[in-house]
């Protein structure tokens, strides 16, 4: 019998899969506070090539050289925040790149020379602490906005208004982040500077 890709065996056409969405929800206050208690791409390898997809570029030049890994997206933050601490969540492969979109693959004399190793684990290590990561300004804006409003979630789940005894809502929150003239400090994760926030607002 022939199967069909979009039929089950009864001729009925199979329903697709709900693509799998993510919400984020936000908060946050102004004035007087009180405590409440309360990211696998897929790899292709001609040759001498690898290409990967859906990934975030660390790029850290040394030697003259440019030197490049493929990391998770949404895991380089959270590595450099100590959030994450498995490496093999971080990176999507050990390989050393000098140029990742165009799966170029450094070359091992250049590892040497550049970094006194070959070792593809320890030269990873270096360059997601020190290198730079790679993002265009529009995802960059996005990023910071996502963030922001992440820690004005937090802070309104952890905050109350003393008079309504009500929690304060996020665009509140945000609102007061303004007028603060806060900015974000991407060597903290989001509770630590909600936690920031706190302190200015009380």
């Amino acid at each position: 019998m022939i199967q069909y890709p979009h039929y089950d065996l009864s001729g009925r056409r199979r329903r697709k899969r709900p693509q799998e969405r993510h919400t984020i929800f936000l908060p946050f206050p102004t004035v007087t506070a009180t405590m409440s208690k309360g990211g696998g791409g897929k790899i292709f390898t001609p040759t001498n090539q690898i290409r990967l997809t859906n990934i975030a570029v660390v790029r850290m030049k040394k030697g003259g050289k440019r030197f490049e890994i493929a990391c998770y997206k949404n895991k380089v933050q959270s590595w450099r925040q100590k959030v994450e601490k498995d490496i093999d969540e971080v990176l999507q492969s050990e390989t050393i790149f000098t140029n990742v979109s165009k799966g170029q693959v450094a070359k091992k004399e250049e590892l040497i020379k550049c970094f006194n190793s070959e070792n593809q684990k320890e030269i990873c290590l270096q360059i997601l602490e020190k290198g730079e990561l790679q993002v265009s300004d529009k995802e960059r804006h996005a990023n910071q906005e996502s963030s922001v409003k992440e820690i004005a979630s937090i802070v309104s789940d952890k905050c109350i208004n003393p008079e309504t005894k009500t929690p304060y809502t996020v665009s509140l929150i945000e609102s007061a982040m303004k007028d603060l003239h806060f900015s974000l400090n991407p060597k903290r994760n989001n509770k630590q500077q909600a936690l920031d926030v706190i302190k200015q607002l009380a």
